[in-house]
């Protein structure tokens, strides 16, 4: 299920992606010219942040972990269900002002700096390390699924789902590093649009997730709440 679910929000998020991602995926060197090797230079690079994608659900899924023993799984979820659609109509409604709020301005600067030195070196090893830092970057879509995967219910289940997220945010970025022309910059435009309805869809989803409505997969009841009611019955 995290499998699934993790790769179909990364394809419909990679939308967003190939807008924000698509100029850094177009301007990474190439290694060498052949189109299997163009093929490969896209992987290396898409994958490197799939790896980073996993580190962040290993950490994130230690949190996850310690919020589901405690038994506050469901109110985290729809704390952060709610916070996703407050923060998105917060940032469509006071966009300028939000972007200027950038704190931690230090940390992308010196990470521009390493992009820039890693942009220099035309090696399959650069390109690895470039997908790294790319997975870094702010981005919206990334925290939308980081967001998700604290509720997972474990560490395994937190980087298994961003690794999923991770490759279903690949086909449409492999395909603009691959063939820069197969995504005209009109129809990526057109299709951005359909990022809010993704924002809201997963945004209720954690909400409904919270609530333990017993609905399967969509709002399952929860592992602990099963023990609390099999518990009241024996009393």
């Amino acid at each position: 299920m995290f499998i699934i679910t993790g790769f179909v929000l990364g394809l419909i998020t990679s939308l967003h992606c190939v807008g924000m991602c698509g100029p850094l995926a177009l301007a990474v060197p190439r290694t060498e010219s052949g189109k299997l090797n163009l093929l490969l230079d896209g992987f290396l690079f898409n994958f490197g942040r799939i790896i980073t994608y996993s580190v962040m659900g290993v950490i994130l899924g230690g949190v996850g972990l310690a919020v589901t023993i405690a038994g506050f799984q469901e109110i985290i979820s729809i704390i952060i269900g709610s916070s996703i659609l407050t923060i998105y109509l917060f940032t469509l409604i006071f966009k300028k002002k939000i972007f200027q709020l950038n704190l931690t301005s230090k940390f992308f600067i010196k990470l521009q700096s390493l992009f820039g030195k890693v942009f220099q070196k035309q090696t399959k090893g650069a390109l690895l390390i470039l997908g790294l830092l790319n997975g870094l970057l702010p981005c919206g879509a990334v925290y939308i699924a980081l967001a998700q995967s604290i509720i997972a219910g474990g560490i395994a289940e937190s980087t298994v789902f961003m690794a999923s997220f991770g490759f279903g945010t690949m086909p449409l970025l492999l395909a603009v590093f691959v063939s820069r022309n197969i995504i005209p910059v009109n129809f990526r435009k057109k299709l951005t649009k359909l990022i809010p309805v993704a924002v809201l869809f997963v945004g209720a989803l954690l909400i409904m997730r919270g609530m333990s409505l017993g609905i399967p997969y969509i709002s399952p009841v929860l592992q602990h709440h099963e023990q609390h009611s099999k518990t009241d019955c024996c009393h």
